[in-house]
């Protein structure tokens, strides 16, 4: 998976732990898989919850802008979309477009490491929140966050194998000796360098035990290069 495509899914994933937004529907979604705005607005249905239904979250692909050219390499940044789309005739979550897109740009406000490769925060060049018009018949707003490409990449950690046994012992295994594994057990995003105690995220020492239908995610993170990519798995036994 490439850098921009692993953001979104990333962002996703992020947004998916958003207590706020627990009965809104996230996903991602390359335009150019739909033709048509009704079409795309429709597309936000696909994934619905039981007994809630017309608000919807599309995590649009990537866009990259070259902040400076006359470097070895290509400086650059990113800006990602999130695109919330509400049907009022059918709304039953509670929320309101608004009150969804604003709660997807508080729960970036602080900045977020994502992808492995950059931080990412609601935007400072434009609008950070937007209203829509381009889809009749729904209320839409998109929130908007920037981040700072790196001018090189240089590679990632090996991402960390998920395991347990019969009793629910997880155990992580990676093959970077020189990487330290963070993990969270609540279905958030683990932030590699978050051992403050003060958040989710929790560096893994030695196998530990879980409840049946945990979702554990979970990254390496060698700090002389990049964090690897998430596992996750949902442990049953």
């Amino acid at each position: 998976m490439n850098p921009l495509q692993q953001l979104q899914e990333d962002a996703v994933n992020y947004l998916l732990g958003n207590p706020a937004t627990a009965m809104v529907g996230y996903e991602s979604f390359r335009g150019q898989a739909i033709d048509g705005a009704l079409k795309q607005a429709l597309a936000g249905w696909s994934i619905r919850l039981p007994g809630k239904t017309g608000v919807h979250c599309l995590v649009l692909m990537p866009s990259f802008f070259v902040e400076d050219p006359n470097v070895p390499g290509v400086q650059g940044s990113v800006e990602l979309n999130i695109r919330t789309f509400e049907d009022p005739k059918v709304n039953n979550t509670g929320l309101s477009a608004e009150d969804v897109a604003l709660s997807n740009l508080h729960w970036f406000g602080d900045g977020l490491v994502i992808a492995g490769l950059l931080a990412i925060y609601p935007s400072t060049k434009g609008p950070a929140l937007k209203p829509n018009y381009d889809y009749k018949g729904f209320l839409v707003y998109d929130t908007v966050l920037r981040g700072q490409l790196p001018q090189d990449f240089p590679g990632r950690t090996a991402m960390p194998n998920i395991s347990n046994d019969s009793d629910g012992n997880v155990t992580f295994t990676d093959s970077d000796d020189a990487a330290a594994i963070y993990y969270t057990l609540d279905g958030s995003m683990p932030q590699p360098g978050d051992s403050s105690g003060t958040g989710s995220t929790m560096v893994y020492t030695a196998p530990f035990n879980v409840a049946r239908g945990t979702t554990v995610r979970c990254l390496a993170w060698n700090a002389a290069i990049l964090p690897s990519d998430v596992d996750c798995s949902t442990i049953n036994y």
